[in-house]
């Protein structure tokens, strides 16, 4: 089973600008942080790291694969993640939700509409160039 990402419309060149910025991105923060992609175009959190997942990891039942930027990227499991934000304020918030574990993915992705089903609100506003997202965090 694939899980398609809205790339298809994007240009190669487009596609070749993002895989590029992507590549420069350090797997982890030297601080111990991580870098985080807000991703409108895939249906769940996605995390190469099997320690952000809260209570068990399970495997798929069929073979799925993730497709978009990063080519074909296995999906080695699926479970409930939980990823501590730092907020504008400077306050740091805790977002959950559903995730895969792809761990040949360069940076984790966080699906904005995955996190308004599961923590029930939110909202992400995109005018022109600026986006302005407001997760309902713990």
């Amino acid at each position: 089973m694939a899980i398609p990402t809205m790339t298809d419309h994007l240009s190669e060149e487009a596609l070749d600008d993002i895989k590029s910025l992507l590549s420069k991105l350090p797997l982890n923060d030297i601080d111990g942080g991580f870098n985080v992609v807000c991703d409108t175009g895939t249906s769940c959190l996605v995390t190469n790291d099997k320690n952000d997942f809260v209570g068990l990891m399970q495997k798929p039942n069929v073979p799925m694969v993730m497709r978009g930027i990063d080519s074909d990227l296995a999906i080695e499991g699926v479970g409930l993640v939980e990823w501590h934000l730092l907020d504008d304020a400077g306050m740091i918030k805790t977002i959950k939700a559903s995730a895969y574990y792809i761990p040949g993915i360069r940076t984790k992705l966080l699906s904005p509409q995955a996190s308004f089903s599961y923590e029930k609100g939110g909202e992400m506003l995109i005018s022109g160039n600026k986006a302005l997202l407001n997760l309902k965090m713990t």
